[in-house]
């Protein structure tokens, strides 16, 4: 029996829902939508993130096959693959752009001092 929050809803405890919810005002990220939220494809696709999925059908599968636990999770409410793909080509990347930016404008004070080590193309591609 779990005592405490699932490490994917203290993942999502770090996402500024308040800048995020005004970034999809901006866009009208959420203009027709009724299952499917902006913030709800956001946590779908980052549990799919997170957990390691190919697809969005191995994403679907996944929370599909944990239903009784999603709401704990974070998530209120799963949907299909197709919604889920629909929603992926028809919604405004910006939102999510904007909320990468701004999560990277917190950070990147933290680390300013911090020295990164050398990164080149030809070393990634012999690692991969």
């Amino acid at each position: 029996m779990n005592i405490g929050k699932y490490i994917f809803a203290l993942v999502i405890d770090f996402i500024p829902r308040y800048q995020f919810d005004k970034l999809v005002k901006k866009y009208k990220g959420d203009w027709h939508a009724k299952d499917l939220t902006c913030y709800n494809q956001l946590l779908h696709l980052l549990f799919g993130q997170i957990t390691g999925c190919d697809s969005i059908r191995d994403i679907c599968l996944c929370l599909e096959a944990h239903g009784s636990s999603i709401y704990h999770l974070g998530i209120r409410k799963t949907v299909n693959q197709s919604n889920l793909c629909r929603a992926n080509e028809k919604r405004d990347y910006r939102i999510y752009e904007g909320l990468g930016m701004y999560l990277i404008g917190i950070v990147r004070p933290m680390y300013s001092n911090t020295k990164v080590a050398e990164i080149t193309i030809e070393s990634v591609l012999i690692k991969n």
